[in-house]
């Protein structure tokens, strides 16, 4: 009687084993896990890109002598604060990170949430 081949058992009938010698048990999953919804974020430092290009300019309008761009038309879900940013812009998003906002607010600009 062997007990099985390799690693067989070490949960039941080898456990003595386990304890001995610190044996690392490793457990297999049955179903690959799930993935996370998919987030589409943007930094600070990217939207003066967005501006440039003639592709997004559905989303960029004029409002109070201000740059408005609606970011959550573009299908993006979350602002980040990486980068700099000059010009004054009132951004449309659902989330945004702290340093975004102080980012944003100290180029002359201000972050509003859409109304749900």
């Amino acid at each position: 009687m062997l007990g099985g081949h390799g690693n067989a058992g070490l949960l039941r009938h080898k456990k003595s084993a386990v304890l001995r010698y610190e044996i690392e048990l490793k457990r297999k999953r049955l179903l690959p896990k799930l993935p996370r919804e998919q987030r589409f974020v943007i930094n600070v430092g990217q939207l003066e890109d967005l501006l440039a290009n003639p592709e997004f300019a559905d989303a960029v309008s004029e409002h109070e002598g201000k740059r408005r761009i609606d970011l959550e038309s573009l299908g993006f879900t979350k602002l980040l604060g990486s980068g700099k940013i000059q010009i004054p812009l009132q951004v449309r998003i659902e989330r945004f990170s702290k340093s975004a906002l102080t980012k944003i607010e100290s180029a002359g600009g201000q972050i509003e949430k859409p109304a749900s």
